[in-house]
């Protein structure tokens, strides 16, 4: 019995011996044909024409001259086993290899530094769409009051030039605006500077300042506000809202930077009131050359009376931002707060404060009247009457 097992043994693997050794033949075959034809090709003057090779035997064809295999066998048989030999999976990879290549390539990921700075140009014109929402609401014992506000308006920053220090002297303007705004129990106040010619009495001051220079700033490539100056009567930007301020240094992932800010409030009593905030940036993310940069203001000043937090909510901060890292500028900006103050105006009251700042940037020339009338009223630095240092 085992000699009978023996043999067939033999024959299935020289059937399958003869089978590989007719298949490497017909393709050796097969290159020989195609090396000549590209003789043919290459050669000058072309060489005496060969009789053209033998076809190579088809793949089926070799099982089909092997003998009769012994008995019980077939040629099918051995076939099977050799499709399968070819068929066996490749090994899965080490997952403990794999999982020391993952914390190899995050290892790499956190230790490289990204270098946040804007690149602007002499003459370049940047806008950006700004959407503000407010809604406020009041409950004083027994009166509730809703307040509701929406602005959108365009900004612009016009690149006077570059200074001998590399620093860029830009102009500050916003091009229109279109607003709304609602109290409870009085009608609806609306201002488009587009379409309006006399603005409603709450949006005079507003009209004043469209399509002029708001504010004449010298900033430095990582956003620092090296000098600022507010040629129109009544307006004056916080630093926040001139140029988003980047680290002095290039930076890791999860990266802290700041700005500090002081606020003078006056209170119900004519109190002043000091109050130092901490503005707080976080490299979240790069992607595509595009920082996600996190955003927070931080309260320094013990803060326990209920009065001075509701007149702080406007001035605090929470959301992302969006830096093109080859552009050199924020395309992206949301800023978002919900905040609840019980006791802003004595034990039974209660403030809640929900708002929404969207600002994106836009491709596209200014609107002509928009632009005829900031050039009217162009300024150059240090003429005004009004200057911050």
């Amino acid at each position: 019995m085992t000699g009978l097992t023996q043999g067939r043994t033999r024959e299935i693997s020289s059937a399958k011996t003869r089978g590989i050794f007719l298949k490497f033949c017909g393709g050796l075959s097969l290159v020989c044909a195609l090396l000549a034809s590209l003789s043919i090709v290459a050669d000058e003057p072309p060489p005496v024409k060969q009789p053209a090779p033998a076809a190579p035997a088809a793949a089926g064809s070799a099982a089909n001259l092997d003998p009769e295999p012994a008995s019980g066998a077939t040629n099918a048989d051995a076939l099977e086993e050799s499709d399968a030999a070819k068929d066996d999976p490749e090994p899965e990879p080490d997952p403990k290899l794999r999982e020391k290549l993952k914390t190899s390539i995050k290892k790499v990921a956190s230790e490289q530094t990204y270098d946040l700075r804007y690149k602007l140009k002499p003459g370049e014109e940047i806008r950006w769409k700004v959407q503000h929402l407010v809604t406020h609401e009041t409950s004083i014992k027994e009166t509730r009051q809703t307040a509701k506000s929406r602005s959108l308006s365009t900004k612009v920053w016009k690149i006077r030039r570059i200074d001998e220090q590399g620093r860029y002297v830009l102009e500050y303007s916003v091009d229109d605006v279109d607003m709304w705004q609602h109290v409870s129990g009085r009608p609806e106040v609306t201002y488009n500077s587009r379409n309006d010619d006399t603005p409603p009495r709450e949006y005079a001051s507003v009209a004043n300042m469209v399509g002029v220079p708001l504010a004449l700033v010298t900033i430095d490539l990582h956003g620092a506000v090296i000098d600022k100056t507010y040629p129109t009567q009544g307006a004056s930007p916080s630093i926040a809202e001139l140029a988003l301020p980047l680290p002095a240094q290039p930076v890791k992932l999860n990266a802290h930077w700041h700005w500090p800010e002081e606020l003078n409030l006056k209170m119900e009593d004519n109190r002043v009131l000091r109050v130092r905030l901490r503005h707080v940036y976080t490299l979240k993310s790069v992607d595509k050359n595009v920082a996600t940069i996190g955003i927070r203001t931080d309260v320094l000043t013990p803060m326990d009376d209920p009065k001075v937090h509701g007149r702080l909510l406007e001035r605090l901060k929470k959301g992302t931002a969006k830096f093109d890292l080859e552009s050199g500028r924020f395309t992206f900006v949301q800023l978002d707060l919900d905040e609840t103050v019980v006791g802003f105006a004595g034990g039974d009251s209660l403030l809640e404060y929900r708002a929404r700042f969207v600002e994106e940037i836009v491709v596209g020339p200014s609107p002509p009247a928009a632009e005829s009338r900031r050039a009217a009223a162009r300024v150059e630095p240090g003429v005004s009457s009004r200057k911050q240092k």
